[in-house]
C-alpha cells in the first residue's frame, strides 16, 4: 500500500507541477502575443506606412506589410449575423447545417417535416473564405464603417518577417 500511495502522490505532484506549468505558459503566450501585436499593428506597420513601403529587404530580412480582413464571426445560428453576405450575393459560401436533437425524436432525419420537430439551421463560413469576401466588399466600398462594428469586422495590418534563404 505504500508503494501505491508513493505513486499517487508522485502522479499528483507532477499533474500539479505540470498544470502550474501549463497555466504559466499560457500566460507567457499571452504576454507574447500582447508585445506582437504592439509592435506590428502599432510601431512597425505605421513605420513603413509612412514610409510607403510595403516590401523590403534589411540584411538577412524579408519584410513585408499588407492588411488581412477578419470577421468576427464565422458560426452562428442567427441568419442576420451574416445578413451582409446574403445582401451581397456572397451567400454561396456559407455551409448551412441542420442541426437535430435526436433525443427529442431518434427518427428526425427521415421525418424531420413530417413530425414538426423543431430544429436550428446553423450558418458557418470557413475564415480565410470570409476574409476574401470581406476584402472585396470593403475594398470595393460595398461595406459601410457601420457595417465594419455591426458584423465585428476587424482590419488589421499584417506584417510578415522571415529569414532570408
Amino acid at each position: 500500500m505504500e508503494d501505491t500511495n508513493q505513486l499517487i502522490y508522485n502522479l499528483a505532484t507532477r499533474l500539479s507541477e505540470a498544470r502550474e506549468q501549463k497555466k504559466q505558459a499560457e500566460e507567457e503566450v499571452k504576454n507574447l502575443n500582447t508585445v506582437i501585436k504592439e509592435i506590428e499593428e502599432k510601431q512597425l506597420a505605421p513605420l513603413l506606412d509612412e514610409q510607403q513601403i510595403s516590401k523590403i529587404s534589411i540584411n538577412d530580412l524579408d519584410i513585408s506589410k499588407s492588411v488581412v480582413y477578419r470577421g468576427g464571426c464565422t458560426k452562428h445560428s442567427d441568419r442576420d449575423a451574416f445578413k451582409y453576405l446574403f445582401d451581397t450575393d456572397n451567400q454561396g459560401a456559407l455551409k448551412q447545417y441542420l442541426i437535430v436533437d435526436l433525443a427529442v425524436c431518434p427518427e428526425a432525419a427521415f421525418v424531420l417535416d413530417d413530425n414538426d420537430v423543431p430544429y436550428t439551421t446553423e450558418y458557418s463560413i470557413h475564415h480565410a473564405t470570409l476574409s476574401s469576401i470581406l476584402k472585396e466588399l470593403i475594398e470595393s466600398g460595398k461595406f459601410s464603417t457601420e457595417d465594419i462594428d455591426k458584423y465585428g469586422v476587424y482590419i488589421q495590418p499584417q506584417v510578415k518577417v522571415k529569414q532570408k534563404d
